[in-house]
């Protein structure tokens, strides 16, 4: 098949010139229009990239905050070791004091005629326990006598055994009592 331009050469020209207006405005279209999708889909994935950035922001945050809770819970609990330890030495403390004291009054009260053998105290329940050698019942007496009245001696508390005055002489007694 022949084909005959028989155009003349002016609408050659002006249709050559539309020919290539219609091929630019084609891929300039297609162009804008494969633009607008890239970027309607970068939107979109930009969109989905912020909300999953701020997820794991908040995740983080959380995290952090949990690491924060449980340091602090672990210094609390650390503040509270210390704080019973501290109170445990200061009890012992105010007991040794007190315990001192006790020894302090009794030593003269002892004298040259009664011998301690055994001192025992149990501080939890403050409760003393006092053994030891006297050479008479008067001596044992004079030493009961001095703790019934003592300051550190709970009134009510002095426990004397009756084998404590049998004998007259050479005397093996115990005394038990509680600490103010």
């Amino acid at each position: 098949m022949i084909t005959i331009n028989l155009l003349p050469e002016e609408y050659k020209k002006e249709f050559a010139y539309e020919k290539t207006k219609r091929f630019f405005t084609f891929v300039f279209l297609s162009l804008y229009f494969i633009v607008i999708v890239f970027s309607l889909l970068l939107f979109g994935a930009y969109f989905f990239l912020k909300v999953e950035l701020s997820t794991w922001q908040e995740k983080i945050d959380a995290e952090k905050t949990d690491e924060k809770v449980k340091r602090i819970l672990g210094l609390e609990e650390t503040i509270k070791l210390t704080n019973k330890k501290i109170q445990t030495i200061n009890n012992a403390k105010k007991e040794k004091t007190e315990v001192s004291k006790l020894i302090e009054s009794i030593i003269p009260a002892v004298g040259d005629r009664i011998y301690l053998t055994s001192l025992s105290l149990n501080a939890d329940a403050k409760k003393v326990s006092l053994s030891g050698f006297a050479l008479s019942r008067d001596d044992v007496l004079k030493f009961e006598s001095f703790l019934k009245n003592s300051q550190f001696v709970k009134e009510g508390t002095l426990v004397s055994p009756k084998s404590n005055i049998l004998k007259r002489e050479n005397i093996d007694f115990q005394f038990s009592f509680n600490i103010k």
